[in-house]
């Protein structure tokens, strides 16, 4: 039998006991550890063990309850007082409990790596001793190889090293048994960031898709949750903002009491999708509970700022452009200190399309020749969904360039001609969107090219575009994106309502 008591009873029953038989305080608590066990207990049969100071005792439990695979969404401060509490010479004789450690501390915070990586290594080290690894059969050793290997392309992702991240996965992957799918599921999610990294958004999007099919049939939650965030992410700049929204009931449907950050990254993605449909409260709604979410764990800062970035454009597609600027401000707290350098680059760019849509024109023009180099010499070939933004940035800010001058007003000179160069960088951005899958960026290209003619006097053509770009978007919905713009776009869409309905 066991009993509950009331918590003062309880404390004044607990302080009595240590006064009157201290001595019998690691003997208990062994009882209760092994008690609570038997009642498949893990929580309290953990806490028992390391109160009695029955350090391995500790250990083969953590092990164990390291080894369910929801384990690193309970209480995360527990499990880090946990780990912390075991003498650092177990994880060196203790492969699996070194690695969820690793794990554990990779997922909450993002400059603790060396700690990472000396777990890590210890792994290794226990692994490839043969008094240790006899302990454990041969698919659960190449497995947790295959872990160290999987936690290593997180970090290379995290550091935008794609190289790297293909690399480890592919370690992981001459690692793994053929029919395990748990890990795998999580490298080829990895894959998939790399390929995304890269800007081929088609295979990125294969590849998560196929990394979602073996989480469900794995049961992990984790590995879902993430395939599923980047899967929603990239859909906007594909042009599928309905698959986009069937992933995300899926997502609500199978995790529906999930509250962690991995969780956020979801509902950061869709309330950007929310956004450019122009579902202004879902947008919002989505947005705050994705920051939310991500806000505690310093690991997901990168949610913390792409969330803020989302709410940025959303303010200024309200034409509060002082709390758009608050929100890139957040956004840029969030990654200060070591987030992602695409993050950064992300918040640069929209910051200099703002300060233009407001008139800023010499702030903006600071922007493009601090970035005017590497922009238009990667301008034929990159491809990745923030290149392809900054280039559009750019090209913005030429025609703005042009445009002014064709009014008799001089700016500081970016090139020599402005407008004949932003039509030559669209052209290729064209092409290099076409080919990684950009269908959804292909719309704004069509709106500036709609731009590029309208202001060269090719009205037709003009129109043309805007077309062009009606088409590609009505699918699926998109709508904020027309909005964002203001003339001649406004203007030429009006006319060819005019010319649709004969009025």
């Amino acid at each position: 039998r066991w009993y509950r008591y009331h918590h003062l009873f309880l404390e004044l029953l607990r302080h009595r006991l240590q006064q009157s038989l201290p001595d019998k305080l690691p003997v208990l608590h062994g009882r209760a550890s092994a008690w609570f066990e038997a009642q498949n207990r893990l929580d309290e049969a953990i806490h028992h063990a390391l109160a009695a100071q029955d350090y391995e005792r500790a250990a083969v439990l953590l092990e164990k309850y390291v080894s369910t695979s929801t384990w690193i969404r309970q209480n995360m401060d527990q499990l880090l007082n946990w780990f912390a509490g075991l003498p650092a010479v177990l994880f060196s004789t203790r492969p699996r409990l070194a690695l969820g450690y690793a794990w554990l501390l990779f997922e909450i915070y993002a400059d603790r790596w060396l700690d990472i990586e000396t777990l890590l290594q210890q792994a290794e080290h226990a692994l490839a001793t043969p008094a240790i690894a006899s302990r454990l059969r041969e698919p659960e050793t190449r497995r947790l190889m295959a872990e160290v290997a999987l936690l290593r392309a997180n970090h290379a992702r995290f550091r935008g090293d794609t190289a790297q991240v293909i690399e480890h996965c592919r370690q992981a992957l001459a690692r793994l048994p053929e029919d395990e799918r748990f890990v795998r599921s999580g490298v080829t999610a990895h894959l998939a960031a790399a390929h995304e990294s890269r800007g081929d958004l088609t295979q990125a999007a294969d590849l998560y898709r196929e990394s979602i099919r073996m989480c469900k049939a794995a049961n992990n939650a984790d590995g879902l949750l993430f395939a599923a965030a980047r899967l929603i992410t990239i859909a906007p700049a594909r042009g599928l903002l309905h698959q986009a929204e069937s992933v995300f009931h899926q997502v609500q449907a199978l995790s529906p009491a999930r509250t962690g950050p991995d969780m956020g990254m979801v509902y950061v993605a869709i309330g950007d999708v929310y956004r450019e449909q122009n579902q202004v409260e879902m947008a919002q709604r989505c947005l705050a509970k994705g920051i939310e979410l991500c806000r505690a764990f310093p690991a997901w800062r990168a949610g913390v700022a792409a969330g803020n970035l989302a709410l940025a454009r959303l303010a200024a597609a309200q034409d509060d452009h002082s709390v758009a600027l608050d929100c890139l401000a957040d956004a840029e707290q969030a990654v200060a200190a070591s987030g992602p350098q695409e993050i950064a680059r992300q918040i640069e760019a929209l910051r200099a399309r703002l300060l233009l849509d407001q008139g800023h024109i010499s702030s903006a023009i600071a922007w493009g020749r601090a970035h005017q180099k590497d922009t238009m010499a990667a301008a034929a070939g990159a491809g990745t969904t923030v290149q392809l933004a900054e280039r559009l940035t750019l090209i913005r800010i030429l025609l703005a360039q042009a445009v002014l001058a064709a009014r008799g007003v001089r700016t500081a000179a970016l090139v020599p001609d402005p407008l004949a160069t932003a039509a030559q960088l669209l052209a290729d951005s064209y092409g290099v969107a076409r080919a990684g899958g950009h269908q959804g960026t292909l719309i704004e290209i069509k709106l500036l090219q709609a731009q590029i003619d309208h202001a060269a006097a090719e009205m037709e053509q003009a129109l043309a575009a805007v077309e062009e770009a009606l088409i590609l978007a009505a699918p699926e919905g998109y709508v904020q994106i027309f909005l964002d713009e203001e003339e001649p776009v406004r203007g030429l869409l009006t006319m060819l309502a005019i010319r649709a309905t004969g009025t």
